[in-house]
């Protein structure tokens, strides 16, 4: 089984996957409000808890994937709306495995944009796709957007230059409106 995980300030989403030619296949997943946890690794105990009567055998993890809200250096990151330091060591540990990558979440949402199906994927403006051209996460938070410009994942570090934007922007505002409800174009 492998581990995939979203740790943010507000909720933490965790799920075992089982392997799949194109990419692995959701098997159990759980959402956790981060902040009623003390740290990560309890968020990982309440999981296990949480799904041992539906796996009906003991959690054996064989890579655990880990989208982190903070830098992540030398495989460890503490996070940006909480107080809670993150490492690689611990969730091995709690896993019982020796394979643990933790990443921004960003990276991880770069990382993924290949495998997505096209109802995963909306468009935004058309144009011809260009292989050696520039690739752009939008992460919406919460009322503001961040821009990665000229993104490249150089090893385990991903190379960007980041601007904010606030919903009274146009572009701001209209993808506001796709992404929350409440906003208006």
């Amino acid at each position: 089984m492998l581990l995939a995980g979203d740790v943010g300030g507000t909720k933490t989403l965790l799920g075992l996957f089982e392997r799949a030619p194109r990419r692995p296949v959701a098997m159990l997943t759980r959402t956790y409000q981060t902040d009623a946890f003390p740290s990560f690794t309890s968020i990982l105990d309440a999981f296990a808890a949480d799904i041992a009567s539906e796996i009906n055998r003991p959690l054996s993890v064989e890579t655990a994937a880990i989208g982190v809200a903070g830098p992540v250096v030398n495989r460890q990151s503490r996070l940006t709306n909480i107080a809670w330091d993150i490492t690689a060591a611990e969730v091995a540990v709690r896993c019982s495995t020796g394979r643990v990558r933790l990443l921004n979440d960003l990276e991880a949402i770069a990382m993924s944009v290949e495998v997505l199906i096209e109802e995963e994927l909306l468009m935004l403006q058309p144009g011809t796709y260009r292989p050696d051209g520039n690739a752009v996460v939008v992460a919406a938070g919460i009322r503001q957007f961040r821009f990665l410009k000229g993104t490249r994942v150089c090893g385990e570090s991903l190379q960007t230059t980041e601007s904010r934007l606030r919903p009274h922007h146009g572009l701001a505002r209209r993808l506001s409106s796709l992404t929350m409800p409440e906003a208006k174009a």
